[in-house]
């Protein structure tokens, strides 16, 4: 799927320097990076 792998890579980048607001229509591809990545911490 390359929209997760654009996705994850991206917010995986820029999670450690920035507060980041996600939205998207595609809730599956956001529970999917939520579930692969360290989010809220």
């Amino acid at each position: 799927m390359d929209a997760l792998r654009a996705t994850r890579d991206v917010l995986e980048k820029h999670q450690a320097g920035y507060r980041i607001l996600v939205t998207s229509f595609r809730h599956d591809l956001m529970a999917i990076c939520a579930s692969v990545i360290e989010v809220g911490r």
